[in-house]
């Protein structure tokens, strides 16, 4: 070949190289498929041997430069085999143990630039690959975490807290030394379980003795759950028919949550008997039309020891009872 027209190549190339770079970053936007538009730039850069261009087309889709050797080769063999087409779906949509670590460490660029979204994305790929590697659950699970607190609506909200449960459950079953995962399930319960919750933090502070604060913290909230109930706020409606008795008022709750008041609806005099009945709510001033109690709760007294009993049951009944609390002026 003339020297003047290898000069020209030579000087051609690099241009080349970003030109198809931008195309297949195009494609990947165009198709909405970032392993569709993989598959593209590292055939056709195989193919034609520009490699100026694989370098920029990988750096524009933010891919490292192990991911992206291990990525080549994947694809570069399955290029050069009789049955190309078939053997390059393979090297991508396959789920092998030996990808896992692929998908994991671009799950870790993404989380490093605070790309949350895209994290998960990767760290579930990387589990689907490998469901034994723990790394990749618990980045799953932080990933889900981190979207837990930035999203407000509250069905997202759930399903992503449902989610990040499940894989720092995940986690720890394949890693019982990860303290990291135990104290992050801990801070999960505690919404709605804080026995449970002090389980995994005493677990990560018997690991990890940075985690000891936390557990202490659990602690005393604990001890916040179990109380007398003439001891907390209490809030009486008008429908109440009469004072409830000393008895009454001494009796001891426990059930591992939180409470802020009881809301007393009913108080009322029988033959033999006094009933008295309400909610607990987290809230030491609840708003009934906006708040939603905890739980719902009984007391019986038959004026004698062995016929005293009281309940707590999930507050089902609540807005039926309120609504007929307004309905009688009550409210």
């Amino acid at each position: 070949m003339d020297e003047r027209v290898k000069r020209i190549v030579a000087e051609f190339r690099p241009a080349l190289g970003w030109i198809l770079g931008a195309v297949f970053g195009l494609i990947i936007l165009l198709t909405g498929s970032f392993l569709f538009g993989l598959i593209i730039m590292l055939g056709c850069a195989y193919m034609t041997k520009i490699k100026i261009g694989q370098g920029v087309a990988a750096n524009a889709v933010g891919i490292s430069k192990e991911v992206f050797e291990f990525s080549k080769k994947r694809i570069g063999d399955a290029l050069a085999s009789k049955n190309a087409p078939t053997d390059i779906g393979a090297a991508i949509s396959e789920p092998e143990p030996e990808k896992a670590a692929a998908w994991f460490h671009i799950a870790t660029m993404e989380w490093d630039t605070e790309n949350y979204e895209r994290c998960l994305e990767f760290a579930e790929m990387a589990t689907n690959a490998n469901p034994s590697l723990s790394e990749a659950w618990h980045l799953t699970g932080r990933a889900h975490d981190k979207l837990f607190h930035a999203i407000v609506e509250s069905a997202s909200q759930q399903r992503h807290g449902e989610a990040a449960i499940e894989a720092f459950k995940r986690t720890v079953e394949l890693d019982p030394q990860n303290a990291y995962a135990h104290c992050q399930l801990g801070y999960f319960y505690h919404f709605f379980d804080l026995n449970r919750a002090r389980e995994h933090y005493q677990i990560a502070a018997s690991i990890n003795s940075d985690f000891q604060p936390a557990l202490e913290e659990i602690n005393e909230r604990i001890e916040k759950t179990d109380f007398v109930i003439g001891e907390i706020k209490l809030i009486m409606l008008p429908s109440m028919r009469t004072e409830p008795t000393q008895k009454i008022l001494k009796t001891r709750f426990s059930f591992g949550m939180e409470v802020g008041c009881a809301v007393i609806h009913t108080c009322v005099n029988g033959s033999s008997s006094k009933t008295f009945g309400g909610w607990f709510f987290k809230e030491e001033t609840p708003d009934l039309f906006r708040d939603r109690p905890i739980k719902s709760f009984q007391i019986w007294d038959g004026f004698s020891d062995s016929r005293f009993s009281s309940s707590v049951e999930i507050p089902s009944n609540f807005e039926f009872v309120r609504n007929h609390l307004v309905k009688e002026n009550y409210l």
